[in-house]
């Protein structure tokens, strides 16, 4: 008995030993879950009122944006607008993020953190038309504001703070694009003429204020909806397609306002229905759905109310 006892005590000395030498011998790289301190808490730094110039590459392409004449604006792939609320965010993150912990200095890690070709976005940053200094984006982190971010010639992971991946990281490179068509003052219009291939027609405005097609008034509700839709009508996409290639325009508006503008539209028969637009004093060409188009190309008798 006592010699089964003392077999029982050797079998758990044995486990001990065993469990002791994987829990405290060196095996290899730690876990790279762990975090530890950056020895840098920035990787450059930047005058917000001097970034002038950005550039982002992603697999499916690149877009430069540039400050000239006070004003940004995208000049790769094409020359445009930018969205003006896009861009103080981003050089706002540029000045003041932090690093606040390395947790990966493994290069099979990379693809872990959105480190691969397919997730990965490249931002190089200028001042004055200097490089400053370029950053890797991967994946978010799981705070508000953090990202994982690295140097393009390291292999050491950083998570960032107070760097939101969506403020440089868009699904499309046409979504920094300013998306205004047109924006005509309400109260500055005057009459507006449409023709379409199946009907014309013109409204005016009188001296009170009141449209009319002919001497049929025009609800204010109905027309209020119109000009708000002239006030801020934007696009839903861009058409690469140059104005002298595109099919002759089928659908014409025209608006007396503070100046003359000219809508000319045509319908694309694809699957999905789609329209192009394009917009006098302008050389995109824009895209948009048929529900859109449906607000845009109103006939006469909803104007009615018929």
């Amino acid at each position: 008995m006592n010699k089964n006892k003392t077999y029982i005590l050797v079998a758990v000395l044995i486990v001990l030993i065993i469990a002791a030498y994987f829990l405290t011998t060196d095996r290899g790289p730690k876990t790279e879950t762990e975090k530890t301190p950056p020895k840098d808490k920035e990787f450059f730094t930047v005058d917000s009122a001097n970034v002038d110039k950005i550039e982002i590459v992603r697999k499916n392409g690149k877009v430069v944006l540039q400050k000239i004449a006070g004003a940004w604006r995208q000049t790769e792939p094409v020359d445009y607008l930018v969205n003006a609320t896009f861009v103080p965010p981003a050089v706002g993150d540029l000045k003041n993020f932090t690093l606040s912990s390395v947790v990966s200095s493994n290069p099979s890690k990379a693809d872990t953190y959105g480190f691969n070709d397919t997730n990965k976005t490249t931002i190089t940053v200028f001042e004055k038309g200097v490089q400053k200094g370029v950053i890797v984006v991967g994946n978010a982190g799981q705070g508000p504001s953090q990202t994982f971010i690295k140097r393009p010639d390291k292999n050491t992971i950083y998570l960032a703070e107070n760097f939101l991946r969506m403020n440089f990281v868009k699904d499309n490179i046409d979504d920094w694009r300013d998306k205004l068509i047109a924006s005509i003052p309400s109260g500055s219009v005057k009459s507006i003429d449409f023709s379409y291939p199946d009907e014309t027609f013109k409204i005016t405005k009188d001296t009170a204020n009141m449209f009319f097609i002919g001497k049929d008034s025009i609800q204010f509700s109905t027309m209020e909806g119109y000009l708000n839709l002239l006030q801020n009508m934007n696009t839903q996409g861009f058409s690469s397609a140059p104005l002298d290639t595109v099919k002759k325009f089928t659908s014409v508006i025209k608006v007396d306002a503070d100046k003359p503008y000219e809508f000319d539209l045509l319908k694309v028969n694809a699957e999905p229905v789609y329209y192009l637009m394009r917009v006098s004093g302008n050389k995109q060409v824009f895209k948009f759905d048929e529900n859109l188009a449906k607000m845009i190309l109103k006939p006469k008798k909803e104007f009615l109310g018929k």
